[in-house]
């Protein structure tokens, strides 16, 4: 866990596909940092 919020802080976004503990804290630390999140690749597509 540590390593995967290590790795969120040099994202530019986020796709969340399911909730868990952990997808959780990453999905909390990119929306402090102001970025975006989506929920399906069809919302990445339309970028």
């Amino acid at each position: 866990m540590d390593i995967s919020l290590a790795v969120v802080e040099s994202c530019d976004a986020l796709l969340l596909l399911a909730e868990s503990p952990g997808a959780n804290k990453e999905r909390d630390l990119i929306l402090s940092q102001g970025k975006k999140i989506f929920y399906s690749l069809d919302e990445i597509d339309s970028i």
